[in-house]
């Protein structure tokens, strides 16, 4: 985009952009054909101290060129898991240090962050849920913050530093991301209703989650829209029991949700940190589970609240609730639904209350506030593509066809779509 280049305003030394980014090197694409006017600002760029790196000016790679100037990356990886791929982008706003990554991977991420940061604490925003939260597992190491993170499939998320730094954790001292632990499974037969204007059936009982374009029913098969799952489940106060203390995942004794009176040394409600920026809900997420689809993911991590009335003295959300644990009792720590994988966009209602939409991995939503002990009603409606019924027109006589489309279907293969699951309730 060399039109950025001809924009006005530099400061010494750096490319100045308009959208406040600056750069101290600007580096030129092998064979790149420049127009006379652009050539010219890369020119004067160069004589304002702007380190240029191509042909004509500073040859070499970018890294071999940092390496020699002295500067460590601005961020890298260690201990990825195998097959990640990690973009990323870093500005600044005053003192506050702004880190976009986004896994590229179509699978869960793991990798020890290291920003170009010191001094200050690392925080993770959320970009589906608003929410923001601190991460304190972190350490300094020679001027630089290295960050253990983790992130769902294609997910991406905003580290920023913005705060003078508390005291480091050592790595592996707590973890930054909780470890779901399953609860029960909502397994069984599900009712589904399609809509048949659409060419599905008003109501079919699935006897298992699968894919639409595995079933017989060739309304089913090729059909695009939204259909509507339900399903009532039974559960009940159980008991979880904590083997290990020091914030070991807990041990489930039942297939139900639980709750816990705290036996945390030293902490009150009184003491107890304040909750985060905003709980998440999962509410109002566009999206969907779509080719090139935007990356995200949903409520994690469990940041602290203070306790409510509700919950009695020294109870808490999140790490602090596992410390010294026996016993939990309903809606004291979170409770997530699962829904596995679907395609591509769902809105959950559970007992009537809209819980909002999940369009990307890891499809979860925090349910803790509208689970009751007993009978519950989950409903799930699911959208997916036009693709699979412009597929199955063709098939048709014109007249009995749902769509009119110049689009050629001819060799597009039918895309998955539906409630896939496991559909299962979840814990920290």
């Amino acid at each position: 985009q060399a039109e950025v280049l001809l924009q006005p305003g530099q400061k010494p030394r750096r490319l100045q952009l308009q959208s406040g980014m600056s750069y101290r090197y600007l580096v030129l694409p092998p064979d790149a054909l420049l127009t006379p006017e652009t050539q010219n600002k890369i020119k004067e760029l160069a004589e304002a101290g702007v380190e240029v790196i191509g042909s004509g000016y500073r040859e070499g790679t970018l890294e071999d060129i940092l390496s020699a100037d002295g500067i460590v990356p601005d961020i890298e990886y260690r201990k990825a898991s195998a097959n990640a791929h990690f973009e990323q982008i870093h500005r600044r706003d005053g003192e506050t240090d702004i880190y976009f990554i986004s896994n590229q991977a179509v699978a869960e991420s793991h990798a020890d962050a290291i920003f170009r940061v010191s001094g200050r604490q690392p925080e993770l925003w959320n970009p589906v849920t608003g929410e923001i939260r601190a991460l304190p597992e972190w350490k300094e190491e020679n001027g630089r913050t290295v960050v253990p993170m983790t992130f769902a499939a294609k997910e991406s998320s905003f580290v920023v530093f913005r705060r003078e730094g508390g005291r480091s954790k050592a790595l592996g001292a707590s973890g930054n991301f909780a470890r779901p632990v399953p609860v029960m499974e909502l397994g069984g037969p599900w009712e589904v209703s399609f809509d048949p204007k659409w060419g599905g059936p008003e109501s079919i009982v699935f006897d298992e989650l699968v894919d639409w374009t595995k079933r017989p029913e060739e309304g089913i098969r090729y059909y695009s829209g939204t259909a509507t799952y339900r399903k009532v489940f039974s559960f009940q106060s159980s008991v979880v029991s904590n083997q290990n203390a020091g914030g070991a995942s807990p041990t489930i004794l039942a297939s139900e949700y639980i709750s816990v009176p705290l036996k945390t040394p030293g902490l009150s409600s009184s003491a107890a940190p304040s909750r985060g920026q905003r709980r998440p809900t999962g509410r109002d997420r566009p999206g969907g589970n779509c080719p090139r689809g935007p990356p995200g993911r949903g409520p994690r991590g469990g940041a602290p609240r203070r306790p409510s009335g509700r919950d009695g003295p020294g109870l808490l959300r999140g790490p602090e609730a596992r410390l010294n644990t026996e016993h939990r009792t309903l809606n004291t720590i979170p409770l997530y639904l699962d829904l596995g994988t679907l395609s591509c966009i769902a809105r959950v209602r559970l007992n009537g209350k809209d819980l909002g939409v999940v369009w990307t991995a890891p499809w979860r939503l925090e349910i803790t506030d509208s689970v009751r002990s007993g009978e519950n009603q989950l409903e799930v409606e699911v959208a997916n593509h036009w693709t699979n019924r412009i597929i199955g027109d063709a098939k048709l006589l014109p007249e009995q066809r749902f769509t009119q489309t110049n689009v050629a279907s001819k060799g597009m293969p039918l895309q998955p779509s539906g409630l896939l699951g496991r559909v299962r309730l979840l814990t920290e």
